[in-house]
C-alpha cells in the first residue's frame, strides 16, 4: 500500500475507533479542513483543534452514528483521495451518501483536506435543524 494511502487509512480507522492519541499524529498543527456544501457545518476549520472540534460535532449531532466506509484510496505524489460512503443518523432521519476526501499530504502528515458528498443537498438537509 502507497505511503499515502496507509496515512489515509489509518486515519480513517483512528476517526472510527475514537483514537485522538493517532488522529493528532495525522495532522499538521495548521491544517485545514474544509467542509462542501451550506450546511450548518461548511466552511473551513484551520488547526487541529477546530478540526477535531468539527468532528466531535459530527458524533455529537449524529448521537455516534456517524461513520465512513472508504471503497478506495487513489494517492500521487502530494495528495490522496478517499472515495467514501457517509452513514449517520439524526433526528429521524438518515443520510448515506457516497464522497470524497481529497487530502493533501507532506512530510506524512496532512496538511489540507477538502471533503463533501456527492449528494451535497441531502447533506445539508440533514445537518440542518
Amino acid at each position: 500500500m502507497h505511503e499515502h494511502a496507509a496515512l489515509v487509512q489509518k486515519g480513517f480507522d483512528a476517526f472510527a475507533a475514537g483514537d485522538m492519541v493517532t488522529m493528532n499524529e495525522l495532522f499538521t498543527d495548521d491544517a485545514v479542513w474544509h467542509v462542501a456544501g451550506r450546511g450548518p457545518h461548511s466552511g473551513d476549520y484551520t488547526g487541529k483543534e477546530a478540526i477535531f472540534g468539527y468532528f466531535g460535532l459530527l458524533m455529537q449531532e449524529s448521537g455516534g452514528t456517524f461513520r465512513n466506509e472508504v471503497a478506495d484510496i487513489l494517492v500521487s505524489p502530494e495528495r490522496a483521495v478517499a472515495l467514501t460512503t457517509g452513514h449517520a443518523e439524526r433526528n429521524g432521519k438518515q443520510l448515506d451518501s457516497d464522497g470524497i476526501v481529497a487530502f493533501k499530504i507532506a512530510d506524512g502528515k496532512v496538511t489540507e483536506a477538502w471533503a463533501g458528498l456527492f449528494d451535497q443537498y441531502a447533506s445539508d438537509e440533514f445537518w440542518s435543524d
